[in-house]
C-alpha cells in the first residue's frame, strides 16, 4: 500500500526529531542550574516547547526534596517511543 522507502524515511525523520527533542530536554533541565537563565528569553522559548510535554509528568511524579524528577519520566518516555519506532523500522526493512 505504501512505498517502503517512504515509511523508512518518515520513521528515520521522526527518530531524528526525537533525538533533537531529547537533547533540548537535557539542556532545559540544566538551565535550572544557572540562576536567571530560565527567566530569560531563551528560557521562555524552551519553556514554551517543553512545559506542555512535562505537565502530565509533573502531575504523576511529585518533586522529592525540591528536585523535579518529571524530566526523567519524560526522557524515559521519549526513549520508549524511540525504541518502538526502531522496532517498527526493523520490521518494515525485513
Amino acid at each position: 500500500m505504501f512505498d517502503q522507502g517512504v515509511i523508512v524515511t518518515a520513521i528515520e525523520f521522526l527518530l531524528f526529531l526525537i533525538k533533537i527533542y531529547r537533547w533540548g530536554l537535557i539542556i532545559y533541565a540544566f538551565m535550572s542550574w544557572i540562576p536567571g537563565l530560565q527567566q530569560s528569553s531563551i528560557g521562555d522559548a524552551f519553556a514554551f516547547i517543553y512545559e506542555p510535554f512535562l505537565a502530565p509528568f509533573r502531575k504523576i511524579i511529585p518533586p522529592v526534596g525540591g528536585i523535579d524528577f518529571s524530566i526523567l519520566g519524560a526522557f524515559f518516555t521519549l526513549m520508549i517511543i524511540q525504541f518502538i519506532l526502531i522496532e517498527i523500522l526493523r520490521n518494515v526493512i525485513m
